[in-house]
């Protein structure tokens, strides 16, 4: 189904700040609880509908070469009146996973044939409040920008409750749009994290095993106070390696007085152990990530060797790691994604009979 040509290419303003986000809210009518959306962004967005969560990542891409989602909306879309919240975030800086283009974003809403909702000028927004904006504080070349969220300055904007929002500026610009050409990563539920060191107010949480996610916490504080969060793979006299070189890897969160609970669906980090930073004594229910998988149909082999078994069952899970965390490791490559999938698994299985080889025996035919 082909794009209606109502729908425009939209920003908060015509001032295109870098490291910036932007807070995007109109409304609906649906008389059969049933509807899907088309959207596309410049950089990244995260989508919400009447308050629930949808889906988050824009497909990385390129100014000539844009790509769009198609995603369902009837899980939580009700008959009547329903609230469509679209955060955008907007790199502007290159890096090895990003080519930057103009601030922006462009979606309908539709069922069927008919068009329910688009992207205009009477689309209100506003620059979020709660997000840090210009911070450009940067994870490494290839990941680009860190974050910095306050929940102190959340409102209740994405159940309609607008205050300084306003029209939408057009940006004037024609690309064109493709389908995205693999599938969306699976969110999966929060993976379990063990407290395995704390003192003062430092806490050295361990997933136990890498993993590849959304940064997720539910912290309860007696008043507001600055965490940061740093993630890594390895610790070193007991912390993780946040700084490495000119590389921070950390991202920043204000506690508001009483329940902090926060999910950051933008930015993916790949780990094993996670390290919170407080100012002051807080209370932690969960800090952990929501584990991102690419859909596979694993086939299982099992083996009577105990280390040809392993070999491989390690391979399998390092393929499993890497097919959804391309854009963070080797952000580039994914731009050809199914390709890199192919020779990624021929890479593991050359490795796998090699080493079967070398022993002399045949297992794999």
């Amino acid at each position: 189904m082909f794009w209606d040509g109502q729908s425009k290419w939209i920003w908060i303003d015509e001032n295109k700040e870098n490291d910036s986000y932007g807070e995007f809210f109109t409304t609906f009518v649906c008389k059969e609880k049933s509807a899907k959306i088309r959207i596309s962004a410049d950089s990244n967005y995260v989508l919400f509908l009447n308050g629930n969560f949808i889906n988050s990542g824009q497909y990385p891409d390129f100014p000539h070469y844009k790509v769009y989602d198609e995603l369902d909306l009837s899980p939580y879309c009700i008959g009547g009146e329903n609230k469509l919240a679209i955060i955008v975030w907007y790199y502007g800086t290159p890096n090895m996973s990003y080519y930057p283009g103009n601030a922006a974003l462009r979606f309908e809403v539709y069922n069927n044939s008919e068009i329910l909702a688009y992207s205009d000028a009477k689309t209100q927004s506003r620059q979020s409040k709660a997000y840090k904006n210009g911070l450009r504080k940067q994870i490494t070349s290839q990941l680009g920008f860190s974050f910095l969220y306050n929940s102190s300055l959340e409102d209740d904007w994405k159940n309609g409750a607008l205050h300084n929002f306003s029209d939408s500026c057009i940006v004037n610009q024609e690309l064109p749009l493709h389908k995205r050409p693999v599938q969306k990563l699976e969110i999966k539920p929060r993976r379990n994290s063990t407290l395995i060191k704390s003192s003062g107010n430092y806490y050295l949480f361990d997933l136990g095993a890498e993993e590849g996610g959304y940064l997720t916490m539910k912290v309860v504080s007696q008043l507001q106070q600055d965490l940061t969060i740093c993630f890594g793979e390895h610790i070193v006299d007991g912390k993780v390696r946040r700084i490495i070189g000119t590389r921070d890897f950390s991202v920043e969160v204000v506690a508001q007085k009483g329940v902090t609970e926060y999910t950051n669906y933008f930015r993916r980090l790949g780990l094993r152990y996670l390290e919170l930073h407080a100012e002051y004594p807080i209370e932690i229910e969960y800090v952990s990530v929501l584990p991102c998988r690419y859909p596979l149909n694993k086939v299982e082999k099992h083996f009577t060797d105990p280390l040809v078994q392993q070999i491989y069952d390690t391979s399998v899970r390092t393929l499993e790691l890497c097919m959804q965390i391309i854009t963070r490791i080797v952000p580039g490559v994914s731009r050809h994604f199914m390709h890199w999938i192919v020779e990624i698994k021929c890479f593991a299985d050359t490795m796998l009979l090699e080493r079967l080889t070398f022993r002399g025996q045949t297992f794999i035919s």
